[in-house]
């Protein structure tokens, strides 16, 4: 009875599973496959014989393994996230089997979504040539503050998605790095990765470059839009779009390729990322800017944060700029503990702009190898000049905390003993600030 009993069942379970539209797994606890149906023989092109008894990960090389291990070692469901199934973006969902409070295996299932077109090795080769590739990856990145590495776990689930992105956040923060990493982590990372600064032309200009212009097109070329067919189109200082413009782009993102001049709407496959360093909602509500492309453009959107809210990545990046212009101009330089400690705590306004090039000013002009604290601190503050308000006369840039010392110093006509109660430290480290941040008393 018992025997007849499971033949029903099993017979009942292939049924089902054999007439789903959805391609099943059932994995056991060593992630051996166990159980396949029809639409997965068909979705892999092979037969259940040759797949039951494999590992998940002989049969599906490009699976997160940390998504199936956090299903079989602590019951964590993963919802509908993208896979590359010989070039088919593939929806999956994995869940834990479980059997009383044991965990037994896991299902995946598959849903098959588009076709993923991959650029032939020619066209990949000139858009190289061109410099539109994207270099930095997730792996390749400084990730060192656990704020970069929420940042990072939230733009690597949206990644997989071909809905646009915006990313938002201080010029110089580093937008166009996560823009390349996203593109990397994406289904189309194998194509075009085109990047446009719209605040570096003029209204025309831009719209040409991205649009062609109203000339053939044997005439004037593929336009960047249309290079960026089955890839990602960056745009960064997105707001300095004109209007014109920002509609086609609304078009191109809703799959529609406008092409200046007189021809027909194409059908388009572009995934579109954003970057701005403004408040777009005010734009919009200056009539600046479109808000039907700003609701289409902030579909997903990341915060960029600023150096001084990451200081965990500030010594990581310091090393990557500094060893790049060393290994350029065969200077070799090295840090005291007393720079990297004024490193990791200055403000940094310039953000990662400014940290690449004090690092590249620190190797070509340092006269001894040794860097000291003091040398890096002139060396910033004659970089980042600015202006007296109200005239055009230049004045250099003081450390925010150089500037608190000397305001307190002046407040209490350099009583050193009424500061450092204020400040709430010893006599002697208030010497050691004032020596630190270069604060003269005698001069206040």
């Amino acid at each position: 009875y018992a025997i007849d009993l499971e033949k029903h069942n099993s017979a009942e379970i292939n049924a089902l599973l054999n007439y789903t539209f959805s391609g099943i797994i059932q994995v056991d606890k060593e992630r051996i496959i166990r159980r396949v149906n029809r639409v997965t023989n068909n979705l892999l092109g092979r037969s259940t014989d040759v797949l039951l008894g494999q590992e998940i990960s002989a049969v599906l090389p490009n699976l997160n393994q940390n998504v199936l291990t956090d299903a079989l070692l602590h019951g964590k469901e993963a919802y509908a996230f993208l896979l590359d199934i010989d070039h088919r973006a593939v929806v999956v969902n994995v869940a834990p089997i479980l059997v009383g409070e044991q965990i037994e295996g896991a299902v995946l299932t598959f849903q098959e979504g588009q076709r993923l077109i991959e650029m032939d090795s020619e066209m990949r080769r000139e858009l190289y040539q061109r410099g539109f590739v994207a270099r930095y990856t997730f792996e390749n990145t400084i990730c060192e503050d656990p704020e970069t590495r929420r940042q990072f776990s939230l733009a690597k689930r949206i990644s997989r998605f071909s809905a646009p992105v915006l990313l938002t956040g201080e010029v110089g923060s580093g937008k166009g790095v996560l823009a390349q990493c996203i593109h990397n982590e994406s289904l189309l990372r194998k194509n075009a990765f085109i990047t446009v600064d719209c605040s570096a032309w003029q209204p025309e200009t831009v719209d040409n470059i991205l649009f062609g212009n109203y000339t053939t097109r044997r005439e004037a070329g593929d336009s960047y839009a249309e290079m960026a067919q089955d890839g990602t189109l960056y745009l960064s200082h997105v707001e300095m779009l004109p209007l014109e413009t920002q509609y086609k782009l609304l078009c191109l993102i809703r799959g529609h390729f406008l092409h200046n001049g007189p021809s027909r709407p194409a059908a388009a496959h572009v995934r579109v990322i954003a970057s701005t360093s403004v408040n777009l909602i005010t734009r919009v509500e200056k009539g600046e800017f479109r808000s039907d492309l700003y609701y289409a453009l902030s579909v997903l959107t990341v915060e960029v944060l600023p150096l001084r809210r990451r200081r965990g990545d500030i010594e990581g990046w310091m090393h990557r700029y500094l060893d790049e212009w060393q290994e350029k101009y065969k200077r070799y330089v090295s840090l005291t503990q007393g720079a990297w400690q004024y490193l990791r705590e200055y403000e940094w306004p310039g953000n990662l702009d400014q940290l690449y090039s004090i690092c590249e000013r620190l190797v070509l002009l340092t006269q001894k190898r040794n860097i000291d604290e003091t040398f890096l601190r002139e060396q910033l503050e004659q970089m980042v000049p600015r202006l007296l308000p109200g005239t055009e006369q230049v004045v250099l840039y003081q450390d925010r905390r150089a500037v608190e010392l000397a305001a307190l110093m002046k407040k209490h006509k350099g009583n050193r003993q009424k500061v450092a109660e204020e400040l709430g430290v010893s006599k002697t480290t208030l010497w050691r600030y004032l020596k630190k941040y270069d604060v003269h008393p005698d001069l206040l």
